[in-house]
């Protein structure tokens, strides 16, 4: 019974763990739902709005366009605002959970090592290496799934530490640029300025899905160890 009892409480811990992150991934796939639907209701009434401006000014200098033109840009800025956001929120989610995981099972292992004494590139990067090195798991089967967290990580970065754009060198091919190629990996576009742009929520979305099947693969591993 006593060998019993420390397996058996390391298979609950990593069950609530499970259930706490669908929990949180089923509302931060809400939010992104939500968002979408009130930007997309904002542009019909503004489309609304536009048709009956023209049909009431028929001669007007000036079209519905010229006039609405401030709530179609204010659209714009809270659609890519509310994909920016979706994105942070997201890789705080990963972020979160990873560093739960590995804080909670290597205590509960009683793990000498601990998450601070893994270096990495990043906190998503040292949990990584933390779980391969400290727990033996094995992502030969995720590369690229990493691969695109990784892409998303870089997203995020550039969000919230360049104001959303990529550093340009002068003369340089945009093309040729390592976060240009980076981003489109993951089908985000860079104007010719370096300007990140979301395009929709599918990003976000794929960015969701790829962080629960890690997250999923991580705590199926954990479960049969």
């Amino acid at each position: 019974m006593s060998r019993s009892f420390p397996e058996s409480s390391f298979n609950s811990l990593v069950s609530n763990i499970w259930d706490l992150m669908n929990f949180s991934y089923e509302g931060l796939t809400d939010y992104i739902i939500l968002s979408q639907k009130l930007s997309d209701k904002t542009s019909s009434n503004i489309a609304k709005k536009i048709k009956k401006w023209d049909k009431q000014n028929p001669n007007h200098e000036y079209s519905g366009n010229d006039v609405y033109e401030g709530e179609f840009f204010s659209l714009l800025n809270f659609s890519q605002l509310a994909l920016s956001s979706g994105v942070l929120l997201a890789h705080s989610e990963l972020e979160g959970h990873l560093r739960y995981i590995c804080n909670s099972i290597g205590q509960e292992k009683n793990k000498k090592i601990r998450l601070s004494d893994i270096n990495g590139h990043g906190h998503i990067h040292q949990c990584k290496n933390y779980l391969e090195t400290v727990f033996d798991l094995d992502f030969s089967t995720r590369k690229n799934e990493w691969k695109q967290i990784f892409a998303f990580n870089r997203l995020r970065n550039i969000l919230v530490h360049q104001n959303g754009s990529i550093t340009l060198v002068p003369n340089q091919n945009l093309r040729q640029n390592q976060d240009f190629k980076i981003l489109s990996e993951i089908n985000i576009q860079v104007t010719d300025t370096g300007q990140v742009k979301i395009k929709d929520e599918k990003a976000v979305k794929e960015f969701i899905e790829i962080s629960r099947i890690l997250l999923d693969e991580i705590c199926r591993q954990l479960s049969q160890a």
